[in-house]
């Protein structure tokens, strides 16, 4: 990779300082959109227009400049010489400031509406001076951004005394805007910005060229790019965090190789920070913010000296003469690490760089980095090449050949991009190893040990990647190559085509013992997803609703900073940022109401900035399991309040590390039991006095971080977390007595074993050391927890003194994790599904996470409060339905918005729902756009809420096919080329040699068989021992058994339930009410679940059917009649995206929705429709009567 070319046609971009994102490069080519050169005469033809005064105006006449120069005409903008009127729905009226905005001009937009707004200010007008308008302290370029936002105009021009500025402000995203300097117009070095604006303002680009090369389609597809943007740059990221760790290991390798091994962890979260140190560093650089002064001579010595960027283009001008020994070259990371603690600690003046505080680059949270292994040692830095250190900056700098700009992307797209990075661990591998592309989706990089793949059977090494690396299927030519290779060298000839070179460039093999970054279980599984404004935006928006109504608009600055807004598992942060946004922008109108109540803002900051710093401080609280995301939603928040002179905004006592559904109440940690029924013990007293205390201290907190350092801050939370150890503890060692065992009678000893320990002697000098070993047993070794007790944690927010009465959260947000059941088994401790059903009574195992995030979000909201949370379209099916929106709604709750289908900006196939409930009654619920009389817990309009009743005639009539789990008990001619399976012949061989093989070896129908094939014949075979032990299993059919145990066994050994590994012979669930049903039926009626359309049909009732079948223990269609079917669409229509749930039905030519095993209970059948429908012909209708 190298550094960005320099393309003429965009110098004037460099010119016009463009911040935020306006007009993309990348669209400029796309359309062939070049500037026109500039000649002399239109250097005069310029000059003809402005002043001759340095000072003042520099537009003699505004109109006849844009007339004359860019040649617009009246009959297009209103409000100009000869133009209509302006219209009075393009007037804006601030009430709050008893003032109105309007535009001079209004631009047509040729398809009808207006595509741009423009004001003339005043000679004499700062565009970015506060208050330089009577009536409001918004600025000018605050007022025209308002302006067109409210009326939904997503442009504006802005001309003051020197320059003109092209604002581009979408509703609901962050605004941008280019600034053409007008005096520099008329000289010769301006004529670049000249050619630019022409290019994107002159009447043609706006009303004349075709409708996809217009302003207004250039700037959205700008924004649409960004999303591209995010994720080319995340996997570049990830590719710098791979170069950084080898750039290291090669510079110290014993040092990092021990770490490796005794430190995993602490390596990892290094290299991260740096990462996030240098993104910090490029976002202020690109935004002017640092250095902390403004003067010529301190820019120089920074850029010189200390900036990212400037070091970025050293690198490159080394390169282009040192290109074959820049890996001899050294200097740039000590450099680095001299900017690192610049940052953090300023300089000796304090007026240069402001050192920012806390932990992001503090050079002894990782002595490492330093080449120390203890902070008292003295910095040895290794010596990181600086061919390292260009290959990681060229990442994070260069995209697709062009240079990246910081200023053009939003804090959210900074926080999906590292969010990216998250998920990681640091291993050491004992053979050579080779990074695959794999995980989900195949876009994570994961190593493999190549010894371990060379020694598996040829057959079986693409079962090895998929097994070990979670690789998706190979081609025909690498699984070819992968059986043929007989060398390590053959075996990474044959992986070549799936390398991921961000880790392995080249297809360079790792030598043993070299710390590789590697991802963790969950990270393959989940993967990550770009989280934008655009969808952040509205879910805060309307989860807000209810707190600004309840406030309404003569709401004090007070009122404002007393809402509480939380994100339960935030992740990078990008909804609480959007809170603190909205939050701050309320907050600011509430200063223009009450003026007087207007604190003084500080010289670095403008209002809204010193507002969202405010909020963020007072108003945002999250929690994520992950450490490492707690850190990526500090970063963000803190970019969001990022101000030139400030430290780091002091949100360590609001943005915390733990499981959110694992906790308990004040109440029940004071009973030292999960019952909320049990009486408190003397513990609780303890308990409520150091929480008293602790949120006296936290208040504290709250009111002096504006002003007190973050040392200070920091040091009063130390204190704050002492007063509160009692409670994690006390509260964390009954949590382990719940998860010491999986069945009550062994939880309940373990829990008055616990109950004594604290009821013994307080003063007793092991009474402390004793609790804490019983949390501990909890919190760490394999499957560690961390609790999170709400109550605990953040006291003020749910304390009835401190909260009018009324405690909880006003609004919780967020994109809760999505995981089915046994996701949710296999990622985390056991017991953890126990755990959810004992928090949230009447819970279902088989309901989705994301359904015990919505209880607990909205237990956690205060009376009137509302949440808004993205959920998988499950949410409104089954059993997550009847565990989460069911529950809520009977709980007092009311969805008072949804959108069922959502798709996320940029991934296409990924598809969501969004949900808004509020803990009271809602007014005018909002459905998938449109305003409905009630919005039912299964996200229709409607009444029903509740599952409807099961129908005793249809009991055990319906169900689904086995899960055998495990492709090795097939015979299976595909799967033999795999390795993952028997095939046919192998069959055929048993069953001659011992025609016995034959009594457990069965036909196997799947849902491709009942689709592809008019007859549902059978393509495989299937060895089923039943609910045999190993012993009768092994001494009837051992061949059998051998099979399965070299080909089920290795897997079941991984698998999270215990009885699944215990009993590996047997089937996953063999379902034995379905085949107790159909035993004396001579077929069956079967459905596919894996085809867009479906067809009933009668197969026979002797074959094993696999789990994508619904089968029905009946022989004849009779049993299907369009007034059940039409009964079923009336609860199930809606999901019909989802075909396990509602599928189309297909019958001789006649089209049903037919319902799942679960609408099939709870419908009934007419006897006079069975008997019309079977008279219709069928195959086959033998049944008994």
């Amino acid at each position: 990779m190298s550094m960005a070319a320099f393309d003429p046609n965009e110098e004037w971009l460099g010119h016009v300082q463009p911040v935020g994102l306006v007009v993309a490069p990348v669209v400029l080519k796309a359309y062939e959109l070049v500037p026109e050169q500039q000649t002399r005469s239109d250097t005069e033809a310029i000059k003809s227009h402005l002043s001759l005064k340095d000072s003042g105006p520099a537009l003699l006449d505004p109109w006849t400049f844009f007339a004359d120069i860019l040649g617009w005409r009246p009959g297009r903008v209103a409000g100009s010489p000869g133009g209509a009127l302006i219209p009075d729905d393009l007037v804006l009226r601030i009430e709050e400031s008893d003032i109105e905005i309007a535009p001079h001009w209004a631009v047509a937009d040729p398809e009808g509406g207006w595509q741009m707004l423009v004001r003339i200010e005043a000679a004499g007008v700062d565009p970015d001076g506060r208050g330089a308008l009577e009536g409001w302290e918004a600025t000018p370029h605050q007022r025209l951004e308002r302006l067109c936002k409210d009326r939904g105009v997503r442009t504006g021009i802005l001309v003051t005394d020197s320059e003109l500025r092209l604002i581009h402000a979408p509703r609901g995203e962050t605004s941008g805007w280019l600034r053409f300097p007008l005096r520099s117009l008329g000289e010769v070095g301006g004529r670049p910005m000249l050619s630019g604006l022409k290019l994107l303002l002159s009447s043609f680009r706006l009303h004349n060229d075709a409708p996809e090369r217009r302003l207004p389609a250039l700037l959205q597809k700008s924004r649409d790019e960004q999303a591209e943007v995010s994720t080319k740059l995340a996997a570049q990221v990830l590719g710098a965090l791979h170069e950084l760790m080898r750039g290291l290991h090669d510079a110290d390798r014993a040092r990092m190789e021990r770490l490796a091994i005794e430190r995993p962890e602490h390596v990892y979260d290094g290299l991260l920070t740096v990462l996030l140190r240098l993104v910090f560093l490029l976002y202020a650089e690109d935004r002017e913010l640092i250095p902390s002064r403004t003067d010529a001579e301190a820019r120089r010595l920074y850029d010189q000296g200390y900036g990212v960027r400037t070091l970025h283009a050293r690198l490159m001008e080394d390169r282009a003469r040192h290109e074959l020994s820049m890996h001899l070259r050294r200097g740039a990371w000590s450099r680095l690490l001299t900017l690192f603690r610049l940052v953090h600690q300023g300089d000796r003046s304090g007026d240069w760089i402001r050192g920012r505080g806390g932990k992001l680059f503090d050079p002894a949270a990782f002595p490492f980095l330093q080449g120390q292994d203890e902070t008292e040692d003295s910095p040895r830095p290794a010596e990181v090449s600086d061919e390292c250190l260009a290959k990681v900056l060229d990442r994070l700098l260069v995209l697709g050949g062009d240079k990246l700009s910081y200023r053009t992307l939003d804090v959210e797209q900074i926080g999906s991009v590292y969010e990216t990075v998250m998920g990681f661990t640091v291993e050491a591998m004992d053979g050579p190893a080779l990074a695959i592309r794999a995980g989900k989706n195949d876009r994570t990089p994961v190593f493999v040990d190549l010894n371990k793949l060379l020694a598996a059977k040829p057959n079986d090494r693409a079962k090895f990647l998929k097994e070990e690396a979670d690789r998706g299927k190979v081609t025909d030519k690498v699984g070819k190559a992968l059986k043929e290779a007989d060398t390590i060298e053959e075996l990474v000839a044959a992986l070549t085509p799936i390398v991921d070179e961000r880790a392995s460039p080249g297809a360079a093999v790792a030598a043993p013992g070299t710390p590789l970054l590697q991802p963790t279980d969950e990270r393959r599984r989940t993967g990550s997803h770009y989280t934008p404004r655009s969808l952040t935006a509205p879910i805060v928006q309307h989860a807000l609703e209810p707190a600004f109504e309840r406030i309404g608009p003569d709401a004090t600055p007070e009122d404002v900073l007393e809402i509480k807004v939380c994100d339960p598992a935030m992740g990078s942060g990008a909804f609480l940022v959007q809170a603190c946004r909205a939050l701050g922008d309320r907050l600011v109108l509430a200063w223009a109401r009450w003026p007087q109540t207007r604190p003084t803002i500080p010289p670095d900051e403008d209002e809204p900035l010193h507002a969202r710093r405010l909020v963020a401080q007072r108003c945002l609280y999250g929690v994520d399991r992950n450490p490492r995301a707690v850190d990526l939603a500090k970063l963000s928040l803190w970019l969001a309040t990022l101000a030139r002179d400030h430290e780091f905004t002091f949100v360590d006592h609001a943005l915390k590390c733990g499981d959110s559904l694992v906790g308990l109440t004040k109440d029940q940690i004071a009973a030292t039991h999960w019952d909320t029924t049990k009486q408190p013990t003397f513990v609780g007293k303890l308990v409520s006095d150091h929480l008293r205390e602790a949120e006296r201290l936290r208040f504290e907190i709250q009111k002096r971080a504006e002003w007190a350092t973050a040392a200070e801050l920091g040091a009063q939370l130390r204190i704050v977390d002492a007063r509160l150890d009692m409670a994690r503890l006390v509260g964390d060692g009954v949590l382990a007595a719940f998860f010491s065992a999986g069945k009550s009678k062994p939880r309940i000893a373990a829990l008055v074993d616990f109950q004594k320990i604290v009821q013994t002697n307080i003063t007793a000098s092991d009474w402390f050391d004793r609790i804490v070993a019983r949390s501990r047993s909890l919190t760490t070794g394999k499957g560690a927890l961390q609790p999170f007790h709400w109550e605990v944690e953040f006291p003020e927010v749910f304390d009835p003194r401190a909260r009018a009465g009324n405690p909880g959260y006003d609004a919780i947000v967020g994109n809760p994790p999505f995981a089915g059941k046994n996701t949710i088994i296999a990622g985390n401790r056991d017991h953890y599904l126990s755990w959810l059903q004992a928090m949230h009574e009447g819970s279902h195992g088989n309901a989705d996470l994301v359904a015990h995030f919505f209880l607990r979000s909205f237990h956690l909201l205060r009376q009137g409060g509302a949440f808004g949370l993205i959920a998988t379209n499950t949410i409104g099916q089954g059993d997550t339905r009847a565990s989460g929106l069911t529950k809520i709604i009977a709980d007092g709750g009311a969805i008072f918005r949804a959108t069922r289908r959502l798709k996320w900006p940029g991934e296409a196939a990924v598809v969501v729902s969004v949900v808004h409930v509020m803990k009271g009654s809602a007014v005018s619920p909002v459905l998938d756009s449109k305003q409905v009389r009630r919005i039912s817990a299964y996200l229709v309009e409607g009444n029903l809420d509740t599952s409807p009743n099961a129908l005793a005639a249809n009991s055990g009539r319906a169900f689904q096919g086995s899960i055998v789990l495990g492709i090795g008990f097939t015979f299976d001619d595909v799967a033999a080329t795999r390795g993952e399976a028997e095939s046919l012949e192998t069959m055929r061989t048993l069953i001659a040699s011992d025609p016995r093989n034959a009594e457990r070896i069965f036909p196997y129908i799947g849902g491709e068989d009942v689709n592809n094939d008019p007859t549902s014949s059978h393509r495989r075979y299937v060895i089923d021992f039943d609910e045999m032990t190993e012993v009768e299993a092994r001494s009837g059919w051992p061949d059998l058994m051998g099979i399965v145990e070299r080909l089920v066994k290795p897997q079941r050994d991984k698998d999270a339930r215990k009885a699944r590994r215990e009993r590996w012979w047997r089937f996953g669930d063999r379902q034995p009410g379905l085949y107790k049903a159909v035993a004396n039926l001579p077929h069956v009626i079967a459905l596919s679940q894996v085809s867009a359309h479906h067809a009933l049909t009668l197969i026979p009732r002797t074959a094993v059917f696999d789990q994508r079948l619904i089968v029905f223990a009946y022989c004849s269609l009779s049993v299907f009649w369009p007034p059940t079917v039409t009964a079923a669409r009336r609860v199930g229509a809606f999901l019909r995206f989802d075909i396990r749930r509602s599928p189309y039905v297909h019958a001789k030519k006649v089209l049903f929705v037919f319902s799942t095993p679960f609408l099939f209970r709870n419908h009934s059948y007419p006897r006079s429709g069975r008997r019309e429908l079977s008279r219709l012909p069928h195959p086959v209708d033998d049944c008994p009567q």
